[in-house]
């Protein structure tokens, strides 16, 4: 029995989206996304944080590829039932089909959720915004020992310059037939030299800062030459035809040739240049997750399995401890007095890291925070707790709260 070839725009629409979709946005989102990372930071342990990308992984993301093409279903079967005209535009297609089966009200419930949705992805990507700005920019180089409020200004007009710059960008997505290929087009643009630094970065000991540099500054400047003569991706086009307008022209495949000349240019710099030690990288690549955790902790970590246990809050001396992780950013932490039976009954020894929560359930996600496990006291079943931690607990002394070792 012989089977049909895809045919020749199918079959480009598939290398294309893989190359584009798949490696550029898919790399881009889960690992250049600073709302994304702020996500799952958040977590209180590293082990939630792998629950978490397991739950979107096997879960959410295969429960939005069903939301997102569901209305693309829906309304190819209205076309065929003749519900809808065949003419209807596929960019049309969730609105056109919302409106038909939504009853008057409800319609305008769905749009005002979809926009919710939108505003809420861009509220979280501003934030991430001034976040970068203020504590990778402003305090490394610009002004290094201000005080908070200084920095809450700084945020707030770095948060308006890029909700500004995000309306100007409206000038120059208008150029596009579709928002969609308005994506694909800057995701192709801008992504492949930071995947492929990103990636380098994370799983090469011998990729180089210079290296690095040099990936984004020549993969940016490929780009450009790109968009200017498209021509130079037609080795990498995989036979697709050179269509479209405003530099559109290989949407797809010039996230393919992004990522080949930017880790081209990443490699030959690698080659010849001298790598950094191995002591000033572990922590910061693969393969030395563990040394992460040292330097975080400030000492070996203890990861012997534990339950977490309640404890009678008493109230101790304030004690702040100051660390320096990796990248020179200072913590600072309090340190918490545990009894000992405590301390065993979840498997921790003075100086581990450990987490304090109310042990009210609708507030236990709100009201924690993460702390040092100082000696023990000698009442059992207390935890000593410094007094300026009481407001973020939600706790008065003598109620109980959740603790938990870390790590």
């Amino acid at each position: 029995m012989a089977f049909a070839p895809f045919n020749a725009p199918a079959r480009f629409n598939f290398v294309g989206v893989f190359w584009q979709d798949t490696v550029v946005q898919g790399v881009a989102a889960w690992f250049l996304n600073q709302g994304i990372m702020m996500r799952i930071l958040s977590a209180k342990s590293e082990r939630d944080s792998r629950y978490a990308i397991l739950a979107t992984v096997l879960l959410l993301q295969p429960l939005a590829a069903v939301v997102v093409a569901n209305a693309g279903w829906v309304g190819s079967a209205m076309v065929t039932a003749g519900w809808i005209p065949a003419s209807m535009k596929p960019d049309d297609a969730f609105v056109d089909v919302a409106y038909r089966l939504c009853i008057p009200g409800v319609f305008g419930l769905v749009m005002a959720a979809l926009t919710a949705a939108l505003m809420s992805t861009a509220d979280t990507l501003i934030n991430a915004t001034s976040a970068v700005a203020v504590n990778d920019i402003w305090k490394n180089y610009v002004k290094p020992d201000a005080p908070d409020r200084y920095y809450l200004t700084v945020a707030r007009w770095v948060s308006v310059a890029a909700a500004g710059m995000g309306l100007l960008l409206v000038l120059v997505y208008m150029q596009f037939h579709s928002i969609y290929q308005a994506h694909g087009f800057f995701t192709a643009a801008i992504g492949p030299p930071m995947v492929v630094a990103l990636l380098l970065g994370l799983l090469w000991k011998r990729f180089t800062p210079r290296a690095a540099f040099w990936t984004l500054v020549g993969g940016a400047v490929a780009m450009g030459i790109s968009i200017a003569w498209p021509e130079v991706i037609r080795p990498f086009a995989h036979g697709t035809p050179a269509e479209g307008r405003f530099g559109v022209t290989y949407t797809y495949m010039r996230g393919l040739y992004g990522l080949v000349v930017s880790a081209a240019i990443g490699l030959c710099v690698t080659w010849f240049t001298r790598p950094r030690p191995a002591q000033e990288i572990e922590g910061l690549v693969w393969g030395t997750v563990r040394q992460a955790k040292r330097a975080f902790k400030g000492s070996e970590p203890n990861e012997t399995p534990a339950r977490p246990a309640l404890a009678q809050v008493v109230e101790g001396p304030e004690d702040l401890l100051t660390y320096r992780v990796p990248g020179g950013v200072q913590i600072l932490r309090q340190r918490v007095r545990l009894s000992r039976d405590v301390l065993d009954s979840i498997g921790a020894n003075p100086g581990d890291l450990v987490y304090l929560c109310n042990r009210r359930r609708r507030f236990a996600s709100l009201f924690s925070t993460h702390a040092v496990a100082g000696d023990p006291p000698d009442g059992p079943g207390q935890v000593l707790v410094p007094a300026t931690l009481f407001a973020e607990l939600r706790v008065k002394p003598g109620e109980r709260l959740w603790v938990e070792k870390i790590m």
